[in-house]
C-alpha cells in the first residue's frame, strides 16, 4: 500500500469534520473523542515502518518507534495468523476516563460503540481503495499497550490490518 492509501483510511478514522476539534467523521460519546489512532506500518511506500500516531488536528503522524512492528503484532494477536502478509494495521486505543465522569457505568459501552464505528469507516474506506481490511479484538492488551507506548490511561481496543486482498 501507499501512504496516499494510508492517508485515506485514517482520515475515514478520524477526521475533523467542522471547525472543532469535536466534530469528527465517527460519533462519539458526548463529542468527548475518547480514541487515539495509530498506525503500524510495515511495508508503506513513502513511509518508514514503525508506529505512528494519527495526529488528527494536523492530519499527520507522529512517530512513536521505529522499526518492523509486525513480528510483535503477530506474536501477539492470534487472529493474526489469516493476514500475516498485510503490510500495514490501524490500532485504536481508549482513553475513557472522560467518558466515565460523563456517563458513568454506561461509559465502557459507548466507548466500544466509538470504537466500532470507527473500525467500520475503516473497512468501508479500504474497500472503497479496493483494499481489504480485518477487524481483530483477540490480542495481548499488555503486549499491545507497551507496543504502541500507551499511557496508563489509555486502552488497546481494536487493530485492523489492511492491504491488497490475496486472490
Amino acid at each position: 500500500v501507499n501512504l496516499e492509501q494510508v492517508a485515506y483510511l485514517l482520515t475515514a478514522a478520524g477526521e475533523i469534520t467542522g471547525d472543532s476539534t469535536h466534530r469528527r467523521a465517527i460519533p462519539s460519546p458526548g463529542g468527548i473523542q475518547t480514541l487515539t489512532i495509530y498506525l503500524a506500518a510495515s511495508r508503506v511506500t513513502e513511509l518508514n515502518a514503525g508506529i505512528w500516531r494519527y495526529e488528527a488536528d494536523s492530519a499527520s503522524l507522529t512517530e512513536v518507534s521505529v522499526g518492523d512492528p509486525w513480528p510483535a503484532l503477530k506474536a501477539d494477536a492470534s487472529g493474526l495468523r489469516r493476514v500475516h502478509d498485510a503490510p500495514a494495521a490501524i490500532f485504536l486505543a481508549t482513553t475513557s476516563q472522560a467518558a466515565e465522569a460523563k456517563y458513568g457505568e454506561r461509559a465502557h459501552r459507548y466507548v466500544l460503540l466509538e470504537a466500532g464505528h470507527c473500525g467500520q469507516n475503516i473497512c468501508l474506506a479500504a474497500g472503497a481503495l479496493g483494499l481489504g481490511a480485518v477487524t481483530i479484538g483477540q490480542f495481548d492488551d499488555a503486549a499491545y499497550a507497551a507496543l504502541f507506548r500507551l499511557s496508563v490511561e489509555q486502552s488497546p481496543v481494536y487493530l485492523l490490518p489492511f492491504g491488497v486482498p490475496a486472490t
